[in-house]
């Protein structure tokens, strides 16, 4: 009996987590974290378990800001919690759909929100958020986040509408983003990393919202495709973390895709998935996979004269180039900089990413790389025209100064760039948004105003007040 009882005992301490979602204010605290502990970040959101793990490594170097940390999540990880309950209102001028929102825009007068998080045991945890406010004019109930978690440290299932996030940049991802409304998912991943390197995995596939304009032969119909999402990442020194990422819209419509459809694009992208390959079979409306995105991401985290920074890369594509299994086509290049203490109280960040043309287009998806008219990707996609093929670049700037321990505010700039060879007459783009928040005894308040000059040339203005408990 004392064998079994040592045998099980590591399978005994391993255990399910939630997630820290990626608008809780706690994350600016954590991203600071995650540069000083070496936590990897190549994909999000973060289990619960991970960040508790991580901190500790700063308990005795940054103590005020372990016990902030180490507070929020211990909270978070109790039998039940509430994630947030707040009450939002807003005036607005303009259109822009807001970045990173789940498909949200500047013109909801109204959000209301409420999340809970439940953890009836250590190997089965429960998420719960509803979501209420305004799209096109009437009420839309947003399940963002809400999803069963069971499995183990090493292999955890989730199942609902979780999010999903590819990539260390903190502006949006160019694969798989919050930019648009979360569909019912089931994911498989480790929720703490393992290894040597420290290995992290995430496989996941989503049946997406209803849409027209499928092409199935010569003709086009309505349906629903999936999107399935592959990442790994791991460590070839603490400091340094790779990410591998790839996703594939495919099905919907009279298509049909079977695993062994999966297997081949996966493998042979070239000749599954592009219809120039030298096995494509023009003949067969259904050979064709679908549309494909892979990405590769480098990080970097070290400290100068005292004071940490994180810099990383991201290089990827959108299908092959050359009909070649080795080359990304219509590639994306960009760059960032994190200090986590540009002050004591100051956080900076800077971004920049350049892609060439045809990203979160396809020739099958007339909509695009879109869920419920948002692209599932970077929300730079949202600044251009349907079906528009030009490539750009866009920058991204963020001051985060803590005014107190209860309060702070947080700046952002973004200016978006198109090529000159489009057929639309794009301007430049710019953008900027301040945030005041602060709590107050058992509530929490948080002013925005945001606005600027949209691609499309038009002026757009928002200001917003939430109120949370």
């Amino acid at each position: 009996m004392k064998k079994l009882l040592i045998i099980l005992l590591p399978i005994w301490l391993l255990a399910s987590s939630l997630y820290l979602p990626l608008d809780n204010p706690l994350m600016n605290d954590v991203e600071k974290m995650a540069v000083i502990a070496n936590m990897p970040t190549a994909k999000k959101p973060y289990s619960l378990k991970m960040i508790k793990i991580y901190n500790k490594k700063i308990e005795d170097s940054y103590p005020s800001l372990y016990k902030k940390i180490d507070d929020e999540i211990s909270r978070l990880s109790g039998g039940f919690a509430k994630e947030r309950m707040t009450a939002a209102f807003a005036v607005s001028d303009g259109d822009r759909a807001i970045p990173n929102s789940h498909g949200k825009d500047i013109n909801s007068s109204y959000d209301f929100h409420a999340a809970f998080l439940l953890n009836p045991s250590s190997y089965l945890q429960a998420s719960v958020d509803v979501n209420g406010y305004e799209k096109d004019d009437e009420m839309k109930i947003a399940t963002n986040n809400s999803y069963i978690s069971f499995g183990w440290d090493y292999f955890q299932i989730d199942a609902g509408y979780r999010d999903h996030w590819f990539s260390a940049f903190k502006n949006g991802s160019m694969l798989f983003s919050t930019n648009a409304i979360n569909s019912p998912s089931v994911t498989i991943s480790n929720i703490e990393p393992f290894g040597f390197a420290k290995f992290n995995y995430e496989l996941f596939v989503s049946k997406l919202e209803e849409t027209d304009g499928i092409r199935y032969g010569d003709a086009l119909y309505s349906g629903n495709p999936a999107i399935l999402g592959m990442h790994f990442n791991f460590h070839i020194a603490e400091w340094l973390e790779i990410g591998l990422n790839r996703t594939f819209q495919f099905g919907g419509g009279k298509r049909s895709v079977g695993l062994k459809d999966v297997a081949y694009a996966i493998i042979d992208p070239v000749n599954k998935d592009n219809s120039g390959g030298s096995e494509f079979d023009s003949s067969d409306p259904n050979y064709e996979f679908g549309n494909q995105q892979a990405s590769i991401t480098f990080k970097m985290n070290a400290e100068i004269k005292e004071t940490p920074l994180s810099l990383y890369y991201l290089y990827g594509g959108e299908d092959t180039a050359s009909h070649d299994n080795t080359q990304l086509g219509n590639q994306i290049a960009g760059f960032g900089i994190y200090l986590p203490f540009l002050t004591k109280n100051s956080s900076l960040c800077y971004e920049f990413i350049e892609r060439q043309s045809a990203w979160y287009i396809h020739h099958i998806y007339q909509n695009g790389y879109t869920n419920d008219g948002s692209v599932m990707g970077s929300w730079v996609g949202d600044t251009l025209n349907d079906g528009d093929r030009t490539g750009g670049n866009f920058h991204y700037l963020n001051l985060n100064h803590k005014l107190s321990e209860k309060s702070e505010i947080d700046i952002k700039t973004r200016v978006i760039e198109h090529e000159n060879y489009s057929a639309f007459d794009y301007e430049r783009g710019l953008e900027a948004s301040v945030e005041y928040a602060k709590e107050y005894e058992k509530f929490n308040y948080k002013a925005q105003i945001y606005g600027g000059n949209t691609t499309f040339g038009e002026d757009f203005l928002y200001l917003g007040l939430r109120i949370g408990i």
